[in-house]
């Protein structure tokens, strides 16, 4: 009986945790998608975003650093969402850069780092607005 107590109090702590985690994420102060170590008001030319490393970075004291991300989703207007792994675009996001008209804006969303046993997840998008084609 004991041990159950104490398994339902780590779960409870565990469930708590993970919301506090994705409250940070959410709220841009530890977590962000990068372009090019840029993570706001992002202006490129198709061929800069083409050639663009996409990171994390991490805006903790002890961590203030880019981390290489592991893979993210990319939607274009009028386009379905892609995905990539890595950190750099892949044959079928290239292509849909074709497409692209200046002014558009490219969102990128769900990326994630994995490093070993650890899996971090950004959650709130970034924009990249089309300069030039």
């Amino acid at each position: 009986m004991k041990n159950y107590f104490l398994a339902k109090a780590v779960l409870i702590i565990l469930f708590l945790a993970s919301i506090d985690a994705t409250a940070q994420n959410a709220s841009k102060n530890k977590l962000a998608i990068t372009v090019n170590d840029k993570f706001k008001n992002i202006a490129m030319t198709v061929q800069e975003f083409k050639s663009a490393t996409v990171s994390c970075k991490v805006f903790e004291s002890k961590f203030n650093d880019h981390i290489l991300l592991s893979g993210f989703k990319i939607k274009y207007p009028g386009q379905k969402s892609i995905e990539v792994q890595g950190n750099k675009l892949n044959d079928e996001a290239i292509k849909g850069l074709d497409q692209l008209r200046k002014g558009d804006q490219i969102i990128l969303y769900d990326a994630f780092s994995q490093h070993q046993n650890f899996k971090t997840n950004i959650d709130v998008p970034i924009t990249v607005t089309i300069t030039d084609i």
